[in-house]
């Protein structure tokens, strides 16, 4: 590997290990939680979890989504 290549490689690892140091903490993020960390709209977010095969947990009746903060992270994945 050449020197451009450690230089690429050490700068994704800068970027997932910031990723990292910045997810949330809770195990369940709410909607406007899970946008405000993928720093998307409600919209945009159901599209992406729909693509990713995430599914919230839905509370009956309170029209509240809840997203296991894990499954938001993976989007992160780089394999």
């Amino acid at each position: 590997m050449n020197n451009e290549g450690i230089i690429e490689r050490l700068q994704s690892i800068e970027t997932i290990l910031e990723r990292i140091v910045s997810s949330p903490v809770k195990p369940y993020l709410k909607t406007k939680e899970a946008c405000n960390f993928l720093s998307v709209s409600p919209n945009t977010l159901t599209k992406i979890c729909a693509a990713n095969g995430i599914k919230p947990l839905e509370v009956k009746g309170s029209g509240l989504n809840y997203y296991k903060a894990g499954d938001l992270i993976s989007l992160f994945n780089e394999d």
